[in-house]
C-alpha cells in the first residue's frame, strides 16, 4: 500500500482540473495513470482532497443541467409524437 497522503499543491493539474469539473471518476483515473497508484488509494486521495478542500471539487455545470433538461424534454417530445400518431392512424 502507497502512502495516501498528498498536498494540494502536489495533485498533477490534470486531475485538479477534473475535480473543478465535477467529474471524481476521471479525477481517480488520472490520478492513478500520474502516481501509478491502486484504485483504492487513489478514491482515498481524492476523497481526502474534497474532504480538504471542498471548493476544489465543483458540480455540474449550468450547460451540462441545460443539456440534460433538453435531452429530457426532446425524449418526451418524441414519445408525444410517437402516441399521437399511433392514435391518428388507428382512430
Amino acid at each position: 500500500m502507497s502512502d495516501t497522503s498528498i498536498r494540494k499543491d502536489e495533485l498533477p493539474a490534470e486531475v485538479a482540473l477534473a475535480l473543478q469539473r465535477g467529474n471524481k471518476i476521471e479525477a481517480i483515473k488520472l490520478l492513478r495513470l500520474a502516481r501509478r497508484i491502486d484504485l483504492k488509494d487513489a478514491k482515498q486521495i481524492i476523497d481526502g482532497m474534497i474532504a480538504q478542500h471542498p471548493h476544489l471539487h465543483g458540480k455540474r455545470t449550468d450547460a451540462a443541467d441545460a443539456r440534460g433538461r433538453y435531452v429530457l424534454l426532446l425524449i418526451s417530445a418524441l414519445g408525444l409524437l410517437a402516441f399521437l400518431y399511433h392514435y391518428l392512424t388507428q382512430g
